[in-house]
């Protein structure tokens, strides 16, 4: 049994699959395929979502789309690389990985790229020294001798800093000369290896993913973000960054000061801004689909097989009354795992912890009520959307609506019939104890101190 649902399996080749693109992106993955194989010119690309959109599932089946193209794609987690302190080898390091795999060991291009990335890395070391050259000396420049060989060396900083400037424009335009060099004959190998490919065929971009950006340290992604901008993009080359920008903005804001232009200062790192879509809202069928797929991949640990039926297909009812979005399907199993291990799989008891729980989402003065032991049956035909007169005209929703109005009665209709209260007794559905209408303050507390819903991905 597990509480968050698995990545899905995503072929390093093919990416999105009828099995696993349960969000239905696979037409915008394409169409994102398609602008980034038709620029010429360096690109970075800001993809934009939320926290639990689906976003790094989504970008890693993009990945296998273009890798399916014979795009060359470097996969690179911010946030599971955010230990190492040099930003640049890191994101280096992985181009380095993709020229290996597919280069000859002999290829040019890699020596190059090695010896131009030995300077860089150079260049950027020192620049750290020098910082901390500085902050060593800070607590004592203002003593005499300090001033004075400060005084003594000023024109002759001065001189040595503007070489060192043009020497290190230098340094960084032959590391751009060497990358695009190497993007090219990475490109020209997948070429060859495509089927039916011409040599006049236009060459695909490599195509570089930071995902995680806005989960690592923030130093740590600005460096990235730096890097890219000043050494990393050149032609043949296409980064896409995937963040929450909002989030982003807020790194940006705790390391420059509340007052910063955050928006404006992070635009200054990609030339577009894309947003991942929301997924339309899912029909019946998607939704019954979701949840078998949930059902299967998390497992509730049901040991009478009878009992899981009838938890899934109330389940599958509920979802459907409310028509939630395959988000909220989730979270609403994660619910269903939990109450199976607390209630030694009770199906009326996991039924209404599956019901509050999403009462609390989608009426929330139900679920004040229902918390404060006021609940009415009126309420309950509220919350499962039907009028005084059960509506019919739907297969199969009559007799799900007299099923869970009946279980509500239970708790809440002093005047249910002996035959519906002796009727779960007796099949041993329901054993907790107490007064049948004083426990749902007791179920509301259950679902209030349950763990918070958690996302299978970023």
């Amino acid at each position: 049994m597990r509480l968050t649902l698995p990545e899905p399996d995503i072929p390093e080749k093919g990416g999105f699959t009828d099995e696993n693109d349960i969000f239905g992106y696979r037409e915008f993955g394409e169409r994102l395929a398609n602008l980034v194989s038709s620029i010429d010119e360096p690109l970075v690309i800001n993809l934009d979502a939320p926290w639990g959109s689906g976003k790094s599932v989504f970008i890693k089946q993009w990945a296998g789309l273009m890798r399916e193209r014979e795009a060359g794609v470097v996969y690179f987690d911010a946030f599971a690389n955010d230990f190492h302190e040099d930003a640049f080898l890191s994101l280096i390091a992985r181009i380095y990985s993709l020229a290996n795999e597919t280069l000859d060991k002999d290829d040019l291009s890699i020596k190059t790229l090695s010896d131009a990335t030995k300077n860089i890395g150079k260049m950027i070391a020192l620049r750290g020294f020098d910082r901390l050259l500085s902050l060593g000396t800070a607590d004592v420049v203002n003593t005499e001798a300090v001033t004075e060989a400060i005084e003594n060396k000023v024109e002759k900083a001065i001189e040595e800093k503007l070489q060192k400037v043009d020497e290190e424009q230098e340094l960084i335009k032959a590391f751009r000369e060497a990358l695009k060099e190497m993007a090219e004959a990475i490109s020209k190998k997948k070429r060859e290896s495509k089927d039916k490919r011409k040599s006049d065929d236009k060459l695909l971009p490599l195509v570089f993913i930071v995902d995680e950006l806005d989960r690592c340290r923030p130093t740590f992604a600005l460096e990235i973000l730096e890097h890219i901008k000043h050494l990393f993009s050149v032609e043949n080359v296409c980064f896409v960054l995937v963040t929450n920008l909002t989030q982003m903005e807020a790194i940006i804001k705790k390391t420059y000061g509340a007052e910063t232009e955050a928006r404006t200062y992070l635009e200054k790192f990609y030339q577009h801004k894309i947003v991942l879509p929301q997924p339309n809202t899912p029909d019946q069928k998607q939704r019954n689909k979701y949840l078998l797929h949930l059902w299967e991949k998390l497992n509730p640990n049901f040991k009478d097989s009878r009992h899981a039926e009838i938890v899934r297909e109330e389940i599958r009812f509920l979802v459907n009354v409310h028509e939630l979005s395959l988000r909220k399907i989730e979270h609403v199993m994660t619910t269903v795992v939990l109450a199976v291990s607390a209630a030694n799989e009770d199906p009326l008891f996991i039924y209404v912890a599956a019901s509050l729980f999403i009462m609390r989402q989608e009426y929330p003065d139900l679920y004040a009520r229902a918390r404060q032991n006021h609940l009415t049956m009126k309420d309950v035909k509220k919350f499962l959307k039907i009028n005084d007169n059960i509506d019919g005209s739907k297969e199969g929703v009559e007799d799900g609506r007299k099923w869970a109005l009946g279980r509500w009665q239970y708790f809440i209709d002093p005047e249910a019939s002996h035959e519906l209260i002796d009727g779960l007794s007796k099949r041993g559905w329901y054993n907790m104890l107490g007064d049948r209408l004083s426990l749902l303050p007791s179920l509301t507390n259950y679902i209030d101190n349950l763990p918070p819903p958690s996302s299978t991905s970023s």
